[in-house]
């Protein structure tokens, strides 16, 4: 019987084919252009407000008809 043998592990520092190597200026430089679509009132209205106001209405409604429900009179129910 015959033990096997581990494959080479490359080491942290390796730099593997097609790989770039990072410098510490990609590290410290500035991506912040990423959130640039909500720079402007309108499109944060729109991809932001609009969207949240909408997921809220539809998770909140049903607590409000529940409670339109409870309080009316059983004659104006149908």
């Amino acid at each position: 019987m015959t033990t096997p043998t581990a494959a080479p592990v490359a080491s942290p520092n390796t730099k593997l084919p097609g790989q770039r190597q990072v410098t510490a200026k990609d590290v410290l430089e500035d991506h912040s252009d990423g959130m640039s679509y909500l720079e402007t009132t309108r499109s944060r209205f729109v991809t932001l407000w609009l969207p949240l106001g909408i997921i809220c209405f539809v998770l909140l409604f049903p607590f409000y008809w529940m409670a339109l429900t409870a309080i009316k009179p059983d004659n104006q129910l149908l």
